[in-house]
């Protein structure tokens, strides 16, 4: 997305904090019709080696997500993972966004293999001992080339139990096609182009914000 490579180099950060904070940087734009849920978000980005190519667009998925529940006072946590769970960041829904932890996720590279056991385990953890949590949805943002075996079928299990929903977001590939998503998600949708209304940005809204 326009922006994205500020953070290519420490002297751009200031321009990239500069444009998020007022709301300049991101050009993804979210329509919708459907009344949305208005929980919080626990968002698991995959920044794996897989993702070399798509993971300047699922960070723009992720902070999109984070701006909108923002507005809506919402709650949001970002777990990065590769085969293991990288990275976790709390974002509350009132005060200002803390610019240094999105900071923190935005400049990671991808790297390692595909393991999204983990990082939806930590999200489960998330929603049963916090309280701001209780009622979260997990949206999954991936290439899809996602290993998976037993386990993660009953962590699915589990977290249906709990009423929780997770979604897919599949970057720069048919997420349909993806046995781990199709097996584990309750919704599915592809994001090609993160810069206009699409099937994406609608879905988003209307399912998940």
């Amino acid at each position: 997305p326009p922006g994205g490579w500020r953070l290519a180099t420490p002297a751009t950060r200031a321009l990239f904090l500069k444009g998020f904070q007022q709301r300049t940087l991101l050009q993804y734009e979210m329509i919708g019709h459907a009344e949305a849920g208005k929980g919080p978000l626990v968002i698991c980005l995959d920044l794996s080696g897989s993702m070399t190519q798509g993971h300047i667009e699922a960070k723009a998925a992720v902070l999109a997500l984070m701006t909108v529940a923002h507005r809506e006072h919402r709650w949001v946590q970002v777990i990065a993972f590769d085969n293991r769970v990288m990275g976790s960041w709390m974002f509350p829904g009132r005060g200002e966004i803390n610019l240094e932890a999105v900071l923190d996720f935005a400049e990671m590279a991808p790297a390692g293999g595909t393991r999204p056991y983990p990082a939806v385990k930590h999200a489960q953890t998330t929603i049963l001992s916090d309280m701001e949590f209780q009622v979260a949805d997990i949206v999954i943002i991936t290439d899809g080339d996602c290993a998976f075996n037993e386990r993660d079928l009953d962590l699915r299990d589990e977290l249906k139990a709990q009423g929780v929903r997770l979604h897919g977001v599949g970057i720069g590939i048919d997420i349909h096609h993806s046995p781990y998503m199709k097996a584990v998600c309750d919704t599915l949708v592809s994001c090609e182009d993160m810069c206009a209304p699409n099937e994406a940005t609608d879905h988003l809204v209307t399912t998940v914000l």
